[in-house]
């Protein structure tokens, strides 16, 4: 009785990933070399040629784009990777697993479900101290990472990819394009340190500290 290995697919599941028209040229000629179709994909049209898809998209980024490819079987949407067994399989999967890697949002972290298990952490924490001022510091702290996380599972959802339609060499400076990201920093430390300022003279307005005499 003979026994045959079967081949497995290689699949690979990224955070939120943000792609330059350079990786995503890159990509596009590493599935042709296999000899495959390439074909690139929205949510209303689909493209068989990089310069065409180029063409219709202009200067406007991509959020929604999807790549496949015939052989081997090759697909890539919502941050998922999935090739098929194939004699270039291996090679095709670690060289677009690198580029993908080093795309993901960093630090990781913000983007994940652990930012949940830290509120949930900090509210803990907040319980098992009795001193007032650390309650709305641990409050305020809890109020910024909240936000965070609303703002992950946006990402998460909205935009799990994102591909600029320019190369990374005319990319805006850091500070241009990070603008959004930074302005969101800075409301969620304003708001969180004023609810957790307004809560602090809310207690100590409505439920001021009670002070005991000492018997005479």
């Amino acid at each position: 009785m003979s026994k045959i290995r079967v081949e497995q697919p290689y699949i690979a599941k990224y955070g939120p990933i943000v792609m330059w028209w350079d990786d995503l040229t890159y990509i596009v000629e590493l599935l042709q070399a296999s000899g495959s179709g390439v074909e690139i994909e929205t949510h209303q049209y689909k493209f068989t040629t990089l310069e065409v898809a180029k063409e219709h998209f202009g200067t406007e980024t991509q959020f929604d784009i999807e790549i496949k490819a015939s052989t081997p079987y090759f697909k890539f949407n919502d941050n998922r990777l999935y090739i098929s067994p194939g004699d270039t399989s291996a090679k095709l999967f670690m060289e677009i697993n690198s580029i993908l890697k080093k795309r993901e949002r960093k630090p990781k972290i913000l983007y994940s479900n652990y930012l949940g298990v830290i509120i949930v952490g900090i509210g803990l924490l907040s319980f098992s101290i009795k001193y007032e001022p650390a309650q709305a510091i641990l409050l305020g702290i809890q109020s910024i990472f909240c936000l965070l996380l609303l703002r992950a599972m946006y990402i998460n959802l909205k935009r799990s990819v994102v591909v600029y339609t320019h190369r990374k060499s005319e990319a805006k400076g850091f500070f241009e394009r990070n603008k959004d990201q930074l302005l969101m920093m800075i409301i969620t430390t304003i708001v969180g340190g004023l609810i957790g300022f307004g809560i602090s003279q809310m207690k100590d307005k409505y439920f001021p500290p009670t002070t005991q005499s000492k018997p005479g």
